[in-house]
């Protein structure tokens, strides 16, 4: 597991949400097993259990991993720490039920992002409607997105 990167804030304090911002109170793979119950998909399967790789991706100032299942349509805030994702909603039958690994921008290119999704306006970490990222964009897409909204950000 790589270190931890020190997060990036802006001037009013905001952040790109992750599942430790957001649901520091309930460990990730907790979170996934308590909604599997929930929706009646029984026991989480074991972590040992990976198979494939999906991006972790940015909506609406979150880090978050999309369910690959196509009749699922379900996300979850990613957790940098654990790097795997189950759908907590499906199971996600597309993957035979196993956790797939989350992948995630190089350390110094996920800080470039996140400061220029910052540079743009919010009414709080959780409300970011402007702050998206898709796997594939690059840095120079996300200044000539400032650019157009008329905000700074990272040079």
């Amino acid at each position: 597991m790589s270190e931890p990167l020190a997060r990036t804030t802006n001037a009013s304090g905001h952040l790109i949400l992750t599942h430790d911002d957001a649901q520091a109170a309930m460990p990730f793979r907790s979170f996934i097993a308590r909604w599997f119950v929930r929706n009646g998909l029984g026991p989480v399967p074991a972590l040992d259990q990976k198979r494939g790789v999906i991006p972790a991706r940015i909506r609406q100032g979150r880090w978050v991993v999309l369910c690959q299942n196509p009749g699922c349509n379900s996300a979850v805030i990613a957790d940098e720490n654990e790097r795997c994702f189950i759908c907590a909603e499906c199971g996600s039958p597309e993957n035979d039920r196993h956790w797939y690994s989350v992948q995630w921008p190089p350390p110094e290119v996920r800080r470039r992002i996140e400061e220029l999704l910052l540079a743009r306006p919010a009414i709080s970490p959780a409300q970011a409607r402007n702050r998206n990222w898709e796997p594939g964009e690059s840095l120079a897409d996300l200044r000539a997105q400032n650019a157009l909204y008329g905000v700074g950000g990272e040079n």
